[in-house]
């Protein structure tokens, strides 16, 4: 009978006390039973990711596999990729322990001793790092899918849980506490006359509060009435706007909810107004009273001459109305500012985050040359090991163990060294589109097609940009990039980078 040790892992710490430890262990111990391996030692690494530095058990392992005494003839793990995630740290593993005569085992992923299993070893050794980046993908997938059927993947809104349906699949349920009481704030608004600031005030006194376990703001009160997911209809970015019926019940009644809209902000607006290029701030520029994105229209005059406005256009705030005309000159000047203050300090941002970039390049290679010389010392070691051995100043069994020793700690540098190595970006590249973006953002701006103003405006303003009763934008909140170059222009900041600096730009 062979002997062989079961090696198990999961990358996060909340793992360890869930099904993965011990299903991967019992299918392994299964795989032993049925293939007649008896089972020395089951190595468990707990809450460790794949970066070899910060697995302990694996250098036990390794140790472990190299003594003579343990007569060590297999691995087995549950998969290939709970050993390694990429085919170069899968190489270093596999060479040391064929060295002391130990071959790896998946159990889940039977692999013949043949040339043809061999291969398909290397295959799936370097599928691992492809599959853990398409999960992500997948999973997005999945969740799209279902939400387009009517379920919900998301956290669930005050007033909902979240839950399982028969098959598995996810619902939302009433919450027996909140649940009522947003029932309750819908109807005093729909068919009481309440105001929306009342009907907050009412609901909050008897005990209604959001997720964090804090009262509603306005707002978010606002958010809750206008969101036809309590009416059982599922509106979000995974079905591109069109609405679906929820495979769960609605918390209020559609028709009162549908009633409500119009008093609340939910009302639709027309299509030609919705889609006018002429109104490109539509749904950016917010309420600097109520928070809401203005809407655009146009009014006539008792002489019959259109004029255009940006407005909001709840019923219960209507604060700000400003001249289109007059909305696009001060965005104008808002944009231009920014170019203004960035310019000037650009090129001094430039330098620090090249000389920045450089610096951790040269760290890295530094790293990387004290664990070659690391490794270098190492096979001399060995060597001299192997020299002692042949001139019979140690016994075979303290040879090989010793030997043992020594080679887990090459194969873990090797790995240790590719852990090290960092993405290659072209930083020139980088700055450059952050520059060509920032020094004139306004005639990138009047350039780009609507869309891509959008996502501009989102880049550059990551929380909007308000609009005062009397017409004028507030400063925002701006890029990262932005406050860095601001910083600088105001002497605020040390000619030092920042820990991290995100230099987004249209793509």
């Amino acid at each position: 009978m062979r002997r062989g040790v079961i090696y198990v892992r999961v990358s996060y710490a909340d793992q360890v006390e869930g099904t993965s430890l011990g299903s991967q262990e019992r299918d392994c111990r299964r795989y032993c039973a049925e293939n007649d391996i008896e089972v020395v030692e089951v190595f468990v690494e707990r809450g460790r990711s794949a970066k070899t530095k910060e697995r302990p058990e694996l250098y036990r392992l390794l140790n472990f596999c190299g003594k003579k005494r343990s007569r060590i003839d297999a691995l087995v793990v549950h998969k290939l990729d709970r050993l390694a995630r990429n085919s170069d740290d899968h190489g270093y593993l596999k060479v040391t322990l064929s060295g002391c005569g130990v071959s790896i085992i998946s159990a889940t992923e039977p692999i013949a001793d043949t040339a043809e299993g061999r291969f398909m070893e290397n295959i799936l050794s370097g599928f691992s790092q492809f599959e853990n980046e398409r999960r992500g993908q997948k999973s997005k997938g999945e969740m799209v899918t279902l939400v387009e059927q009517g379920y919900w993947c998301h956290m669930a809104p005050t007033g909902y849980l979240n839950a399982r349906d028969a098959n598995k699949r996810p619902i939302l349920v009433s919450d027996p506490k909140k649940g009522p009481l947003v029932r309750r704030a819908f109807e005093l608004v729909a068919d009481r006359g309440y105001t929306q600031r009342a009907a907050l005030t009412d609901v909050t006194a008897q005990g209604l509060v959001g997720r964090t376990g804090k009262p509603l703001g306005f707002q978010a009160f606002n958010k809750m009435l206008v969101n036809p997911l309590y009416a059982g209809r599922v509106c979000c970015a995974q079905t591109n706007g069109r609405t679906v019926l929820a495979k769960f019940p609605p918390l209020v009644d559609p028709e009162m909810y549908d009633r409500l809209q119009p008093r609340v902000g939910g009302k639709k607006h027309a299509p030609q107004v919705r889609d006018d290029k002429r109104y490109p701030l539509r749904n950016w520029i917010k309420c600097g009273v109520c928070g809401r994105a203005l809407t655009a229209s146009r009014s006539r005059s008792k002489g019959g001459k259109l004029y255009a406005y940006y407005h909001c256009y709840a019923s219960d705030c209507s604060a700000v109305r400003v001249p289109a005309a007059q909305m696009l000159k001060r965005y104008e000047e808002l944009l231009t500012g920014i170019s203004h203050r960035v310019s000037p300090v650009l090129k001094l941002l430039r330098e620090i985050v090249i000389d920045w970039w450089t610096q951790k390049q040269d760290e890295i290679t530094a790293m990387q040359a004290r664990i070659d010389k690391r490794i270098q010392n190492l096979e001399t070691k060995k060597s001299r090991l192997v020299d002692a051995f042949l001139d019979e100043k140690l016994d075979q069994e303290t040879f090989m163990d010793k030997k043992s020793e020594i080679q887990a700690q090459i194969c873990l540098a090797k790995c240790e060294r590719h852990d090290e190595e960092l993405e290659a970006l072209d930083i020139e590249a980088v700055l450059a589109s952050a520059e060509y973006v920032l020094c004139d953002a306004w005639e990138l701006w009047k350039r780009l097609p609507d869309e891509e103003k959008k996502r501009l405006n989102a880049l550059l303003f990551p929380e909007g940009v308000e609009c005062t009763e009397n017409g004028r934008l507030r400063t925002p909140s701006t890029n990262a990039a932005i406050e860095v170059c601001d910083r600088l222009a105001a002497g605020k900041s040390p000619l030092a980078p920042p820990r991290r600096v995100e230099l987004l730009f249209p793509g």
